[in-house]
Formats: structure tokens, C-alpha cells, sequence
């Protein structure tokens, strides 16, 4: 699948992995993980891979099974070799019309939500991340390098260029399966491609909540703030609808990654939802940004009901204001000791408004 001494992207990582798990456990039924959408990067994937392409699976045979060196264990792997027939080719040496892809699968099924449990079976459509030796190709990672997509492209000749791969995926919205729509509308925000906001924002309209807020994560993944505030309403929408309170979380939790000044009125809007994730999110991003015009609105964090939200309230002030030592406490100091620095914070605000008020 897809905590701050004293704030970094250890503490933003460790919010999402406690979001992602507490949304997305996933059964075990067919040994494969699933990563939430959001939290896709192909950018990175496509540094990362040596081949890049598009295609379908038309075998896929058992090779054994091994013991293997997993950080430190020793575990069982199932091997698997699929064949694939190439529909599309982004990046590499351009393959064979069919290739050969070596995949492994954790034996036992219970560790697949911390490791290698990628599955392709006859049928699908998938966009594959691939690295290679020799004539050897495997996934690129342990998660997120065979990806569902549809099987409509455009007619982009592909020359190795992601510009083609994003123009692939413009093409697949056509697609006549819903739940193929579903997932180029997810790529193309993980591809983090502005310019298929144009194409996205015909979903916006769209009587399909689920559509509507997919296009919706995948303009804050675009960094497209835009739609800010639409994204807000849908976000704090009460639903009883399994899938558009996943939807809600995913976005509560991406609007963390928000760095655009442009974004404060909204976003000072958002520390007063429902949600303490939601408000979390819009907190910390205010604190990245660093506007000491939000002060006031990281005064009044300090007194929010929820204790994650209180902090990352105090780390905005002492990083927006340069503070460091007790104004910036660690998570663990903090949780011992709260009022004494949510007391120290306080002080340091009631004399500073009164230094404005002396000196307008």
C-alpha cells in the first residue's frame, strides 16, 4: 500500500500510512495489494523503470517456489512468469510484440499488505513499469507497477515520450467500462500533468459522484487548486456510501500536499470541518506555507478538540514564526507536557497583540 520532531516528511508520510490503513485493509482473497489511487506517483515510476509499457496479459505460468531474504526474514515466494502481448511502448528498447515478465508473490497471503503481491491474470489490461537484465523483465516495485488501464489509446505515435503515455490515457476516458474510466482518470492525476485538466474537468459535471470525485483527487494530485473549494464542499458531504467516504478521505488527506498560497482563504475554511483529518490536512499545509498572516488561525488550532490537530497548529506557529527548542517541541515532548507549550505559545500571542495594538 501505500509524528513530526519538530516537523518533516517522516511525520506527513506516517499521517498518510495511518489514513491508507485504517481506510484500505484489504482481504486477502486474491493476494494482491491495492494502493489507493492517491497516493500513486508514475512520475517517480517512471524514472525508476528501465521499460515502460502498455498491454495485455495472454499467459501467465507458475515457475515454483523459493525462500527468500526479505529484510532480514526468510519467506516463501511464489515465481510467475506472464506473458504479455505489447499494445503500446513508452520508454526503453522497444520490445518484441510479446514480452516476458517474471513476477513474485508472497506465499503467504497475510503479508501482502507489506510487500510483493502484484498479480496478473489472463485478461488484463495493464500498464506495467518494468526494469530489466538481459532479456530478464520484472515489476519496477513491490506495489504499483502493474496498473489496470483502459485498452483505448490515442493516435499519439508513441516515440518513448511520456507525452504519449499522457495522451494514452486522455484517449481511455472514452472508454465505454466505467471502472476503466475510473482508473486513467486516477493515472493521469498520479502523472501530475496539468495539462489534462482540460480533459479531466468534463467529469466535474458528471452525475457520477464516484467519477466526480476521483477527477477531484486527481486535480489536487495536478497541484490544480482550482477547484479548492468545490473540492471542500464534496469533501464534507455527509454520504453513507462506502466508496465516496473512501473518495473523502483520500482528498482530506491530499489536501495536506497543498503549497500554493492562493489556497489560504479555502484552506482556512477547512480547519474548522467536521473531520480532524480534514483538519489536519488544511493545517499542516498552512504550516508549510508559512503566511504569517495566518497566525490568528494557528492561535486558534490550539484549542481544537483533537490532539494531532493542536499540534501541527503549534509546529505552524513556531516554523511560520522561525522558533525553535520549546516552541517547537517533538511529538513525544508535546503529548507529556501539552499545556506548557500550548501556555507558552498563548503568552507569546496575547503580547504580541498587544505590541500591535501599541505600535499600529
Amino acid at each position: 500500500m501505500s509524528c513530526v520532531g519538530g516537523g518533516s516528511r517522516f511525520e506527513m508520510k506516517n499521517f498518510r500510512v495511518l489514513i491508507l490503513l485504517a481506510v484500505f485493509a484489504v482481504t486477502p482473497i486474491f493476494a494482491s495489494v491495492w494502493s489507493p489511487p492517491g497516493s500513486l506517483d508514475l512520475r517517480k515510476l517512471w524514472r525508476e523503470a528501465d521499460v515502460v509499457i502498455m498491454g495485455t496479459v495472454i499467459r501467465v505460468d507458475y515457475a515454483g517456489q523459493a525462500k527468500e531474504d526479505y529484510y532480514g526474514r526468510s519467506v516463501s515466494m511464489k515465481q510467475f512468469q506472464a506473458l504479455i502481448s505489447v499494445q503500446r511502448w513508452y520508454k526503453g528498447a522497444k520490445p518484441n510484440s510479446e514480452l516476458n515478465v517474471q513476477i513474485r508473490h508472497f506465499a503467504d497471503e497475510g503479508l501482502c499488505g507489506v510487500g510483493p503481491c502484484q498479480s496478473l491474470s489472463i485478461g488484463d489490461h495493464k500498464l506495467l513499469f518494468l526494469n530489466s537484465s538481459g532479456s530478464i523483465f520484472r515489476l519496477t516495485t513491490e506495489v504499483d507497477s502493474s496498473l489496470e488501464v483502459s485498452d483505448r489509446v490515442s493516435s499519439f505515435q508513441t516515440n518513448g515520450d511520456i507525452e504519449a503515455l499522457t495522451s494514452d490515457l486522455i484517449a481511455g476516458l472514452s472508454d465505454s467500462n466505467r471502472s476503466r474510466v475510473i482508473d486513467n482518470i486516477t493515472l493521469l492525476g498520479a502523472l501530475r500533468d496539468k495539462s489534462a485538466s482540460s480533459a479531466l474537468k468534463s467529469f466535474l459535471i458528471s452525475s457520477d459522484l464516484e467519477e466526480r470525485g476521483w477527477t477531484y483527487l486527481s486535480f489536487l494530485r495536478i497541484s490544480d487548486i482550482s477547484l479548492l473549494s468545490d473540492i471542500y464542499q464534496f469533501a464534507k458531504m455527509p454520504s453513507s456510501d462506502p466508496h465516496i467516504s473512501m473518495i473523502q478521505q483520500l482528498l482530506s488527506t491530499e489536501v495536506a500536499t497543498i503549497r500554493d498560497p492562493a489556497a489560504e482563504p479555502t484552506l482556512e475554511e477547512m480547519v474548522t470541518a467536521k473531520s480532524s483529518r480534514l483538519r489536519f490536512s488544511a493545517f499542516y499545509a498552512l504550516r508549510k506555507i508559512q503566511d504569517p498572516t495566518t497566525l490568528p488561525v494557528f492561535i486558534r488550532g490550539l484549542d481544537d478538540a483533537d490532539q494531532n490537530v493542536r499540534y501541527t497548529a503549534l509546529m505552524g506557529l513556531a516554523e511560520t514564526e522561525g522558533r525553535e527548542g520549546d516552541w517547537a517541541p517533538s511529538i513525544d515532548l508535546f503529548q507529556k507536557a501539552e499545556s506548557k507549550y500550548i501556555l507558552l505559545w498563548k503568552d507569546w500571542w496575547q503580547s504580541e497583540v498587544g505590541q500591535r495594538a501599541a505600535h499600529p
